[in-house]
């Protein structure tokens, strides 16, 4: 890789970042409603006031000025941001540093373990049909992985509080930890984490799960055809040699780029299952945030989600020609 060939990916990272938070920003403040307006609705129907009266009483109890135009805005958005000050929440009246700091571990935690869970079972189990094309296992994995990817997560998230929260008690019904203690690392703290997190890691992975076995059974399948494999069987070379070396790590090399774009989406992509299952990520702070529209938090997870996948789609670029010859040699 040469310098001038990582200054142009750099550039473009910055570029696109620009363009992507300029687009959202003005797609967010352009959304019908105002912190103040939503407020004032809440006043009128707990009080039984006008609504002149409710939202001038909104108005002042917020630390949000609605009068400011778009476009200052725009430029104080920009202006905290290269300060790293992604502004003050209008709901928690607390820094948006400091409300993403705190549920961005939760978020990281349960959607890491689900990726890398549903990566290393998807690809074990498409690499497998693929293998074994036209038997039942290659029929059951693929009918497997065609109803999964049919499942969004949050219908995934409400069948298992249904059933394996409300109805069999099995897992618990939200809270990253039991309320009766005290966060600290012990045994009985940790292993009280990962209980709350079973139910958003299982809806998270089955979600996933299904695209790494599809896209795998199908890069293998047609690596499968290929003029070497065949050389590769006619040398004589073990059917697990041949399964391991000669089609598995080639049809690896499409997923690698799906993973890493997922490890930057996996911050925007557990907002419902986190919802759901109360569970106090950054998809949960997300959804509070859209319904009271306090566009400073909205606009400071974007900022994240939007930064966290342009930089795995650069890293992505930067090490993809370590990974294939061809890309190289463009």
């Amino acid at each position: 890789m040469d310098g001038k060939y990582f200054l142009k990916r750099l550039a473009s990272f910055f570029i696109f970042l620009w363009a992507a938070l300029t687009i959202t920003f003005v797609l967010v403040h352009l959304m019908p409603g105002d912190p103040v307006y939503m407020l004032a609705h809440q006043y009128m129907q707990n009080y039984g006031i006008s609504f002149e009266d409710a939202y001038q009483m909104a108005k002042a109890s917020l630390s949000w000025n609605p009068t400011v135009p778009i476009w200052v805005r725009y430029f104080q958005y920009f202006e905290n941001l290269l300060r790293g000050n992604l502004g003050t929440s209008v709901l928690y009246e607390q820094s948006v540093n400091q409300i993403i700091a705190r549920s961005i571990p939760w978020t990281i935690f349960v959607a890491s373990i689900s990726l890398l869970l549903s990566f290393i079972l998807g690809v074990y189990l498409g690499s497998n049909a693929a293998w074994k094309r036209g038997t039942k296992l290659d029929s059951t994995v693929f009918f497997g992985g065609i109803v999964l990817s049919s499942l969004p997560s949050f219908i995934v998230a409400i069948l298992l509080v249904i059933f394996l929260g409300v109805r069999w008690g099995i897992i618990p019904l939200g809270g990253a930890y039991s309320e009766d203690l005290t966060p600290g690392f012990n045994l009985k703290f940790i292993l009280d984490v990962l209980y709350h997190a079973i139910g958003p890691i299982m809806a998270l992975s089955v979600e996933r799960l299904a695209g790494y076995i599809l896209g795998m059974r199908n890069n293998a399948v047609s690596i499968i055809q290929e003029d070497f494999v065949s050389f590769a069987a006619i040398r004589g070379l073990k059917d697990s040699t041949i399964a391991k070396k000669y089609v598995r790590r080639p049809a690896l090399l499409p997923l690698i780029t799906s993973l890493a774009i997922s490890l930057g989406f996996m911050f925007g992509g557990a907002t419902l299952a986190e919802s759901i299952f109360r569970y106090p990520g950054i998809g949960y702070q997300y959804a509070q945030a859209l319904g009271t529209r306090d566009y400073p938090l909205i606009m400071g997870i974007f900022t994240v989600i939007i930064t966290a996948v342009l930089l795995a789609t650069l890293v992505v670029e930067l090490i993809y020609p370590l990974i294939d010859p061809r890309v190289r040699e463009k």
